[in-house]
């Protein structure tokens, strides 16, 4: 598990290419035996980190918002709750992404590790948001919520103003909130 967690916190920080087995090793505060133990590449470590960071995400999203006591929130708290974790976990994903995206071993690798872990993570959105269930295309909504959010920590890269993102978070809660009322009454007249 250090060695996973340490991976991530390296490809966040450095981004792949950047990323040494001797910086990991560092931040992990292991050996380089410990890890040639466990893993025979860099590619390999790196391929299992990122499932695991994948893997653990939807177990957050999970316990924060669909354990009993978070299941009667309101649509803005849940919202905020995956916006806090987008906040902590985005730029990490990102370079997560742009590994895989430049790296086809490592992409293969992998989707093999986490099989049908994306269309998991999915399901779990749309268990998230049941209000997402009135409408044709839930996939289509949970999208949405995702690319805003994705958006919004790209924002906050270039305004570092904390009110400034909470303005841009209310205006499209009251954007979404609309949508889903305009679009629950239409399908209530159908």
């Amino acid at each position: 598990r250090l060695l996973l967690e340490a991976t991530m916190r390296c490809l966040g920080r450095s981004g792949y290419a950047s990323t040494s087995i001797s910086e990991i090793i560092k931040e992990a505060g292991v050996s380089r035996g410990a890890l040639i133990h466990h893993y025979a590449s860099k590619i390999e470590l790196v391929a299992d980190a990122i499932a695991d960071f994948y893997e653990q995400r939807l177990h957050r999203f999970e316990n924060q918002l669909l354990g009993e006591q978070n299941i009667k929130l309101c649509f803005e708290d849940r919202l905020r709750v995956l916006k806090a974790d987008f906040e902590e976990w985005f730029f990490t994903a990102l370079e997560a992404e742009v590994a895989l995206r430049t790296n086809t071993k490592l992409a293969r690798l992998v989707d093999d590790a986490t099989g049908d872990l994306r269309e998991s993570g999915i399901q779990i959105y749309e268990s998230l948001f049941p209000e997402f269930q009135d409408f044709g295309s839930p996939k289509v909504l949970v999208a949405t919520v995702a690319c805003f959010l994705r958006g919004l920590c790209i924002e906050s890269m270039q305004e570092d103003n904390r009110e400034w993102i909470e303005t841009i978070f209310q205006q499209f809660l009251q954007i979404f909130e609309s949508y889903l009322r305009k679009g629950f009454q239409q399908s209530s007249a159908s």
